[in-house]
């Protein structure tokens, strides 16, 4: 009994001591800049193949392979393209009507 006594005492001195810091603790100084500097990714550029298809530089078949079949089988990304084409659907058919009247008035 004696012994758990003392481990439990031990163990609440561990846990009480181990959350003070210190009456003089000061938070670190941070070597930041002073604004924000845009980077390559925030640009309008179109990402380069490298960019894309990155985990193809390390030239693992395996990993290829997993790649792959994670984006094949991702039904997430599937169903937002479908939405996507099925919400662009209607304007491009009014579009493409539009073309039609335009070359219709156009001809006569």
């Amino acid at each position: 009994m004696r012994w758990k006594l003392t481990l439990l005492s031990a163990g609440v001195a561990v846990l009480a001591t181990s959350c003070m810091v210190g009456p003089d603790y000061e938070t670190p100084k941070a070597k930041v800049a002073g604004t924000w500097m845009p980077g390559p990714a925030l640009t309008n550029r179109p990402f380069s193949e490298a960019e894309v298809y990155w985990w193809r530089r390390l030239s693992d078949p395996d990993l290829n392979r997993l790649v792959e079949t994670a984006c094949s089988n991702n039904l997430s990304l599937q169903m937002i393209e479908a939405q996507i084409v099925e919400d662009i659907q209607p304007m491009i058919d009014y579009i493409r009507k539009s073309l039609k009247t335009e070359k219709t008035i156009t001809k006569e």
